[in-house]
């Protein structure tokens, strides 16, 4: 497919980052359900607010440099709670 007959392709050139597949679905689904292109515009932003909060989210947390997260059943309950002095 070019760019030219494929929406999710033209669309992906303007900067969506939403992936292919997901445009392509919600094409499919605006079609087969009938939707006005009000409500396909309106289903077309949500699907990228979704992968732009998902990607922030992804990145932030990467930044963070947290690290792995420590579950309360792994915690040694026998570390001393002082130092023998």
């Amino acid at each position: 497919m070019t760019t030219a007959n494929d929406p999710a392709e033209a669309l992906r050139a303007l900067g969506f980052r939403a992936c292919a597949e997901a445009i392509r679905a919600l094409v499919a689904h605006a079609t087969k359900s009938k939707m006005s292109p009000a409500q396909t515009l309106l289903e077309l932003a949500a699907l990228e607010k979704r992968e732009r909060d998902a990607r922030n989210l992804a990145a932030r947390t990467k930044a963070a440099t947290i690290g792995p997260v420590n579950h309360l059943y792994r915690f040694d309950c026998t570390h001393p709670r002082s130092i023998d002095r």
